[in-house]
């Protein structure tokens, strides 16, 4: 066992797997009865205090869509631990390929529920002066309810004021994922010829007709941007 591992077992956690999902530096651990997923952070661009300071931040942050963080440990100047609660869950990448989705009309509607959700936790972050930084398929999870759930706050950043312009990091961030997804999952499968068909049919409901506007238009916050995408 090395020095990291020690640390984590002498605070009382019991490591159970380590690198869980693929995730390198990251453990599954259990204290009091309870699993936690355990976030190695070991980032010398920024000093001790600005890591603490924006986790402890987000630590009092309490949303349905965002992933509580328990607990952060500090074994010493480059190496700090966050602490979840782990849950049973898939990444936001591997739920979209997987074979859940049997119809067009379900993957719609399943795809744009979720995308709401993540938009206004992302929105829910800015209002509190948080900028998550790192926006992307592999930092949402979804739970066995098909909730998204946001994770991973090693890049976040804490604003000055609720209109910054570093929001825009997270806006340009959730549009580059959602439009990617969107390309991947209906225009590049094998049914995707069936995708556009059916697009065509109900284009009031669905997006083609505005793909091409939404990659060059600025948009405030992430609900816009979803609620322009989908609109009626």
């Amino acid at each position: 066992m090395n020095t990291i591992e020690n640390f984590i077992e002498n605070k009382g956690y019991m490591i159970i797997e380590h690198s869980p999902n693929g995730y390198s530096n990251c453990y599954i651990a259990k204290k009091n009865s309870t699993f936690y997923f355990i976030k190695y952070i070991n980032d010398r661009r920024r000093n001790k205090k600005a890591i603490i300071d924006i986790l402890t931040e987000v630590s009092k942050i309490k949303h349905k869509n965002i992933l509580n963080i328990e607990d952060i440990l500090v074994l010493d100047e480059n190496n700090i631990f966050c602490i979840y609660k782990h849950i049973k869950s898939q990444t936001l990448n591997k739920y979209i390929k997987s074979n859940y989705y049997h119809t067009y009309d379900k993957k719609f509607y399943r795809l744009k529920k979720i995308l709401i959700k993540i938009a206004k936790a992302i929105d829910f972050l800015h209002k509190n002066k948080i900028i998550h930084s790192d926006i992307i398929g592999a930092n949402i999870l979804i739970n066995e309810r098909y909730n998204p759930i946001i994770i991973d706050f090693d890049f976040a950043l804490k604003t000055k004021k609720q209109k910054n312009i570093e929001k825009n990091i997270d806006v340009l961030s959730f549009k580059t994922m959602v439009l990617q997804i969107i390309f991947e999952q209906f225009f590049i499968e094998e049914n995707y010829k069936d995708y556009l068909e059916n697009d065509i049919i109900q284009k009031k409901d669905f997006i083609i007709p505005r793909l091409k506007k939404c990659q060059n238009k600025h948009f405030k916050n992430c609900k816009q941007f979803i609620k322009y995408l989908f609109k009626k």
